[in-house]
């Protein structure tokens, strides 16, 4: 099934989210590679899978073309593991690192998608608090806390 993967992924994701908040007071770091489209055997002749029945293909166009490119993607593996070795020596690295244009778009675009959701259904979601409750910034977890953050 195709749509386990990004669940996997995601749990992966979150789960290093927390592990990284939880190590740093120890001086750990944790960074999550999160590599675009390379140039490897991965969605080549080492994937197997079946095709999909008729009423799913048009969910799945877009990913069965990207198989069919297999080997003509546009990164490439050996720059790959030198930006890996380059943060490796960092003092403070990323906790995510992108490697490739194509996975820096895809960031941005679910990000400001996330930001766009956040901000269509603010109210509403800040609506269940009660009215007396003080703010609470999660200091405890040791989330970021960024400058523009503001309760409406």
């Amino acid at each position: 099934m195709r749509g386990l993967l990004p669940i996997d992924v995601e749990s992966i994701t979150t789960s290093s989210e927390v592990l990284s908040r939880e190590v740093a007071p120890l001086g750990n770091q944790v960074t999550l590679i999160e590599p675009g489209s390379f140039c490897t055997d991965w969605s080549g002749s080492s994937m197997a899978y079946m095709e999909p029945s008729e009423d799913y293909r048009s969910t799945l166009e877009g990913r069965l073309d990207y198989h069919k490119q297999a080997g003509k993607e546009p990164g490439d593996p050996a720059r790959a593991a030198q930006a890996i070795m380059t943060i490796v020596n960092e003092a403070n690295p990323p906790l995510r690192l992108l490697l490739g244009k194509d996975a820096v778009l895809l960031a941005r675009r679910i990000d400001q998608a996330k930001l766009a959701e956040t901000d269509r259904w603010e109210k509403l979601s800040s609506s269940t608090n009660f009215d007396d409750s003080e703010e609470h910034r999660w200091t405890h977890l040791g989330l970021p806390q960024a400058s523009q953050e503001t309760t409406k």
